[in-house]
């Protein structure tokens, strides 16, 4: 009998240990100018070149791997205009890993190994942020939409 509760015992803790490990945290924001002044952006979490234009801005990082995947809206006065951030030749993003968060918002077209003729096809122009923490773009202005993520390979 004390040996079955031992060995419950470490099953409890094993499995406390385990689900301590999934640091997750998800946000969410009216507005990049919001998730700014609320530090996220200065944290890491949330690319610092984004206009704060963009709204509906969601962001989910992992604090064990560093990993960030978030979305936005684009304001449909901006669907069309220049952004000012620095385009990513789509040959570039060929192979490129991304993780997939498993959220529903998160497009399977952003997951795995990325193919930049399908994300092209598809309606994406790819970005990449400046340093310090190096975040991938991806906006889809016929949808208005847009995703980012860094940590991945």
């Amino acid at each position: 009998m004390a040996v079955n509760r031992r060995i419950l015992a470490v099953i409890l803790l094993s499995t406390q240990i385990l689900v301590g490990c999934g640091e997750r945290r998800e946000s969410a924001f009216a507005s990049v100018k919001d998730a700014r002044s609320s530090g996220e952006i200065a944290r890491g979490w949330v690319p610092s070149d984004l206009p704060d234009s963009f709204m509906d801005l969601r962001e989910l990082h992992d604090l064990d791997t560093n990993e960030v995947w978030g979305t936005f809206r684009l304001p449909s006065s901006e669907r069309a205009s220049a952004i000012t951030l620095t385009r990513v030749e789509m040959s570039k993003v060929n192979g490129h890993s991304v993780r997939s968060p498993g959220v529903n918002w998160w497009p399977e077209i952003l997951s795995g190994s990325l193919d930049g003729h399908v994300l092209e096809d598809s309606g994406f122009e790819i970005y990449g942020s400046a340093a310090p923490v190096r975040f991938w773009i991806a906006i889809n202005r016929t949808e208005g939409c847009g995703f980012f993520w860094s940590g991945s390979s």
